[in-house]
């Protein structure tokens, strides 16, 4: 599947990859959504669909409701 077609592709990049391993992780508790990780690399679906991608120290959302739970978590920092 390729995700860009799917739905709007928003990228944000941290800090480090801490920061954007506990922003993911916060996102998807927030949201409802299946957390799951490997290495450096994290997802939180929503459903059978990834709704947001960690790789390293960038977040790749694709879904407007991510984008903006994603948002409010930077921004209450």
């Amino acid at each position: 599947m390729n995700l860009e077609e799917e739905s709007i592709k928003k990228t944000y990049e941290l800090e480090d990859s801490d920061r954007a391993r506990k922003v993911i992780k916060e996102a998807s508790e927030k949201l409802g959504y299946r957390f799951q990780e490997m290495n450096s690399i994290a997802a939180a679906y929503d459903g059978p669909k990834e709704a947001i991608i960690k790789n390293g120290d960038e977040l790749e959302a694709y879904r407007e409701k991510a984008q903006r739970k994603i948002e409010e978590i930077v921004e209450d920092e």
